[in-house]
């Protein structure tokens, strides 16, 4: 996996890489890198941030390359995307298992590419495509649009509502962070998650970023999201930045 033409966050357990490289030499890394998959039987995967789109965006050649390379836990476009708690650990654990001397064995001789010096295996959040970036939340779903007609909505009128709701979310829970994307043209997406916001990673950077997901940040984000914990979940969110 390597461009995308629509906006789109990822979590990728793995490593990042960074560099530079002409577009043959990336496109022969993200194609050995496949074959290393097909090998391992593993949803291996090379994901550049930003947009290298032929529309909108730029050439590979054209700017520090950052990636990250690694095992392809969970993806979505503009929308919330829901994953366990437990899937996010497993595809790091079994990111750790992964022949890391065969992978570093693919990056082009010369050091043009390298991992990065404090690389070591971890949840990272990324996002490619136009304007691309991605949040990652844990909190419960929230329709944030309700039944506004109008593309434009409100925003800061709907959050107040969800806000003063004394029968909805905010009130188990007052005072957290109600997180949504926007979608093409800047209009707000319709859901949001309500709680406590983990990781973002824009269009403006840093792309990628890593995922806090040690059992100690975990037990943090329950205690604050208090009695909503039960109907709360981690959710991926792909946003137009």
């Amino acid at each position: 996996m390597a461009y995308t033409g629509e906006t789109t966050a990822y979590l990728v357990a793995g490593r990042e890489i960074y560099g530079s490289l002409s577009e043959d030499a990336f496109d022969k890394l993200c194609s050995d890198v496949g074959e290393l998959a097909r090998q391992l039987g593993q949803q291996l995967v090379v994901l550049p941030g930003g947009d290298y789109t032929a529309e909108t965006g730029i050439a590979i050649s054209q700017a520090p390359l950052n990636c990250v390379i690694g095992l392809l836990a969970f993806y979505t476009g503009t929308y919330p995307g829901s994953i366990s708690y437990d899937r996010l650990i497993t595809a790091v654990e079994k990111a750790q298992k992964l022949p890391w001397a065969d992978i570093a064995r693919l990056l082009p001789e010369g050091g043009s590419v390298r991992f990065h010096h404090n690389s070591d295996v971890a949840l990272h959040l990324t996002a490619c495509g136009p304007l691309a970036g991605g949040l990652v939340v844990h909190g419960a779903l929230v329709d944030l649009r309700g039944d506004r007609s109008e593309e434009f909505w409100d925003v800061e009128d709907a959050e107040a509502e969800l806000r003063a709701d004394e029968n909805g979310v905010a009130a188990l829970a007052p005072g957290l962070d109600l997180v949504h994307g926007t979608i093409m043209g800047q209009a707000p997406q319709d859901e949001a998650v309500y709680g406590v916001l983990v990781a973002k990673a824009l269009y403006e950077g840093p792309l990628p970023t890593v995922v806090d997901i040690s059992m100690a940040a975990h037990r943090d984000r329950i205690a604050k999201l208090g009695a909503l914990a039960g109907q709360s979940g981690y959710y991926l969110i792909g946003t137009y930045d």
